[in-house]
């Protein structure tokens, strides 16, 4: 019995601090790591931002002068000044007024940038799909209204990116008008394919009934040879 006492007290000496370290010290998952992981995403952290956002629509500018977003290097969590929420609400605006209008979200990264968990393959899509969330969740959007992107770009002189993300408005009728003249393009070959083919297919048959001729011919001549053997 006494044994078995001292090989359980054993195995809580170890098991309580190898415990702590992996939910503390892996996952971050404590109270004080928590805090600690916000005030590495304060605000005030991420440096002063530029003023020179603006939305472009049917080559009219629709909004302008808003300050850029800003993303902690690593991170795809939104960091919103009350200029980038009138941004966003600038956007929800003239989307509910142009049912056709689609917003292009493009989010960009470091090279160098890794993204540590959730479903997206890097921290530009997780960042575009942050925008596109927030504007889902609080002006009740169906995302279909919203197309993602990103791209990776090498790492500057700054831990933080000058233009996190990009927008661009896009209609439904320019999609059409791209269908249309993929659709002209596609029929316009597949006509001069067809003219090909018959073209082709004609050339043999010519070749075809001229090689017929000719064997009617060298038989015709050796008909008569075997003719006149024959007499």
């Amino acid at each position: 019995m006494r044994t078995l006492i001292i090989g359980c007290a054993v195995f809580l000496l170890y098991a309580v601090p190898a415990r702590w370290h992996y939910v503390c010290g892996i996952h971050n998952l404590c109270e004080d790591s928590n805090k600690e992981k916000v005030a590495a995403n304060n605000l005030t952290e991420i440096p002063t931002r530029t003023k020179d956002l603006s939305l472009l629509a049917k080559d009219s500018t629709i909004l302008a002068n808003f300050e850029q977003f800003g993303f902690q290097p690593n991170s795809a969590e939104l960091q919103l000044t009350d200029n980038n929420k009138d941004y966003l609400k600038g956007i929800a605006d003239y989307l509910k007024a142009n049912p056709d209008a689609q917003l292009d979200i493009k989010g960009y990264y470091y090279e160098d940038e890794k993204i540590t968990g959730g479903i997206f393959d890097n921290l530009g899509l997780a960042r575009a799909a942050a925008i596109r969330d927030y504007l889902v969740t609080t002006y009740k959007f169906d995302e279909k209204r919203f197309k993602l992107d990103y791209e990776s770009i090498s790492k500057g002189s700054s831990a933080y990116l000058d233009v996190p993300v990009e927008y661009n408005i896009s209609f439904k009728e320019d999609k059409a008008e791209a269908r249309g003249a993929e659709t002209e393009e596609f029929a316009e070959a597949s006509y001069t394919f067809n003219r090909m083919t018959f073209r082709i297919l004609i050339s043999i048959l010519v070749l075809m009934f001229q090689s017929f001729q000719k064997l009617r011919h060298v038989c015709g001549f050796c008909k008569n040879i075997h003719g006149k053997k024959s007499e």
